[in-house]
């Protein structure tokens, strides 16, 4: 068994990025290092997308390229993967920007580029979140040919702003004619009423963001049929009486990371429920047995964090509350939910049995 995983990003170029493979079935103890691919530019790679078999669907960097694009990597033989295809936006081909030159990652630039976010596999479609641009399904029956074969736009209106990725993440529902597409929220502790500069400036007023079904009867025509409901505020919330609000600072908020994992039997398969963590909202369990209707079910908030376990050197790039941030979740087939956190750690939950 070959494992891949992706590799740091520095702050200064240039510098190596990419994913590395590492076989793990001969000696699990002791990992045996096999190759690695390699991402050139601003932020090297950032996401990827492997079931198994040859292709790895890798987001990241390439030179010629503007943020992050679509690039598939055969991996046939691991100590040499080399990419075979690739896809991106119209307005990320450098040739296509006046004057070319990089983008600062995190930038305003950046944030306003289509850039290619994360990207599921199932069945040669590609279902790629591409912020600023929309949900798209690729056609990868030809991994060295790539072709778009529908999108759906959902920046404007939804996400942006000061939050993350207008759209973060595309999967499919299960083996049903749906999709789920979400855009991004922004951790609170980046932002204050006296956090004037950068990035995470103070802010008056953001765009929605949300979760969506995609009904893809018609690929080539995709169609936003409903948005998830606003996350219950638990009784004795102390930090207001939204999530829109964090102890008087205005912040972004909606999703972050989905559940998106699926075609291996140690994942949860598909049975009708979608898990989110929303950030201040915590892990939040949806019912989308009637896609035209997802419902609320459960969620999960782990407590305030007392400390912070890191910051930057200056000690300002969280002056925001300690709120508890939740970051990412996964589902194995017996159940339990693994939510890591923002400053607190692994958390395993499961939902309480009717």
């Amino acid at each position: 068994m070959d494992v891949l995983h992706g590799t740091p990003k520095s702050n200064t170029l240039p510098f190596w990025g990419g994913i590395m493979i590492w076989n793990i079935k001969t000696d699990p103890m002791n990992p045996k290092y096999l190759g690695k691919f390699e991402c050139k530019g601003m932020a090297g790679a950032h996401r990827f997308f492997y079931n198994g078999g040859r292709y790895v669907y890798v987001v990241g960097n390439k030179p010629g390229f503007m943020t992050f694009i679509l690039r598939i990597v055969d991996i046939s033989d691991p100590n040499n993967p080399v990419e075979v295809g690739s896809w991106w936006a119209d307005n990320q081909y450098r040739s296509n920007k006046p004057g070319g030159g990089e983008v600062l990652f995190g930038s305003k630039e950046f944030l306003e580029m289509a850039t290619v976010h994360a990207v599921t596999v199932k069945d040669n479609i590609c279902y790629a979140a591409v912020a600023n641009f929309g949900a798209c399904q690729i056609d990868v029956s030809d991994p060295t040919n790539p072709t778009l074969i529908g999108r759906l736009a959902i920046n404007p209106p939804f996400g942006g702003g000061s939050a993350g990725m207008a759209c973060h993440t595309y999967m499919p529902l299960g083996d049903l004619p749906y999709g789920v597409v979400s855009t991004e929220d922004e951790r609170p502790r980046y932002f204050s009423n006296d956090n004037k500069d950068g990035l995470f400036k103070k802010i008056v007023t953001q765009p929605m963001n949300t979760i969506g079904i995609v009904e893809l009867t018609d690929p080539s025509n995709p169609s936003l049929i409903s948005v998830f409901p606003y996350p219950e505020v638990p009784e004795g919330y102390t930090h207001d009486q939204n999530f829109n609000v964090v102890d008087g600072v205005r912040v972004p908020f909606g999703p972050h990371n989905l559940f998106d994992a699926f075609g291996k039997d140690c994942y949860e398969k598909y049975d009708g429920k979608i898990y989110n963590c929303y950030f201040e909202a915590g892990l939040r369990v949806f019912d989308t047995a009637d896609p035209f209707v997802p419902k609320e079910i459960a969620y999960f908030m782990p407590p305030d964090p007392e400390v912070n376990l890191f910051d930057n050197e200056e000690g300002n790039l969280l002056p925001g509350s300690k709120v508890a941030i939740t970051e990412d979740c996964l589902v194995d087939d017996r159940g339990y939910i693994y939510v890591d956190t923002f400053q607190d750690g692994l958390y395993i939950v499961k939902l309480k049995s009717k």
